[in-house]
């Protein structure tokens, strides 16, 4: 679209068009600047950061007052906590489901003119951050994911995660949020991912590039449940000379996914490593 800003002048006679595309000017200018220098998701440092949690009973979810914006560019803004009912059986468990917001509006204060019907109308449009749970995953262009709940067959209530980097069933995981943002920088690891792990390991000599079981290895994650799929990107390095090479493995049990970073130290002897794990988004 085009911009046109209304130009007042002495003797201007304004029609409810005119009031409307002065509205619309403004609304746009604001959603472009959303769109092409932010990133949609949820706006951290503003209130309680949306945040999800439990109630005590189990049966309904809290979702904190704050700030997020969509892929259009449009605000979605919670001034108050809302609270919303879940019954896990509703979802045919075993499933994932997901607490999400997205934008909404409607027209409110009717406004009757009983002379002449009309000229009735709304004087206001309310907007406003519609929020739901449901099994369709969100695009976190149109609609913005605030938690996800994996669901047991036999699940009656959820709960809040008694390990916030590794959930279990029923329990809430906020893992999967996007963070509004804008990049004014270069691209750094910490704004493709979380790290989810880092140390120092010393790693034995040898002299086979070949992968083995029994090369020096850490767990970055132990995962349970559906949703295993992980992306991961490294940095590892020798503290002193040496030669390293590493990779990622995937350990599949019938009730887990491991994955673990492996070492090898092609030099002729022990190097320590200092590596960090980045989990993307």
């Amino acid at each position: 679209m085009e911009f046109k800003r209304i130009n007042f002048f002495k003797g201007f006679f304004t029609q409810a068009e005119d009031w409307k595309a002065s509205q619309e000017y403004h609304l746009e200018k604001r959603k472009i600047h959303n769109r092409f220098l932010h990133t949609p998701g949820v706006v951290y440092g503003c209130l309680d950061n949306l945040k999800v949690n439990a109630t005590e009973e189990g049966t309904s979810l809290y979702i904190g007052s704050g700030y997020a914006i969509d892929g259009e560019g449009r605000d979605l803004y919670l001034p108050r906590p809302d609270k919303i009912p879940i019954n896990p059986q509703e979802f045919n468990p075993p499933s994932t489901v997901y607490v999400v917001i997205s934008y909404d509006e409607e027209e409110i204060d009717l406004r009757t003119n009983v002379a002449n019907p009309e000229y009735s109308g709304h004087a206001f449009i309310k907007e406003w951050p519609k929020l739901r749970i449901t099994k369709d995953e969100p695009d976190n262009h149109y609609v913005i994911e605030l938690a996800r709940i994996r669901l047991s067959r036999e699940a009656t209530r959820v709960r809040n995660p008694e390990q916030a980097e590794n959930p279990g069933n029923n329990e809430i995981d906020i893992r999967y949020i996007k963070k509004a943002g804008a990049t004014t920088r270069p691209v750094k690891l910490e704004d493709l991912g979380d790290m989810v792990k880092e140390g120092e390991i010393a790693v034995v000599p040898s002299m086979d590039p070949m992968p083995l079981e029994e090369d020096t290895n850490v767990l970055i994650e132990r995962i349970t449940g559906e949703s295993a799929h992980r992306f991961y990107m490294v940095s590892a390095y020798p503290v002193e000379k040496g030669r390293i090479l590493w990779r990622i493995e995937s350990i599949f049990s019938r009730t887990a996914v491991e994955y673990r970073l492996f070492f090898k130290n092609i030099s002729e002897r022990a190097a320590n490593v200092v590596y960090r794990v980045y989990r993307l988004y």
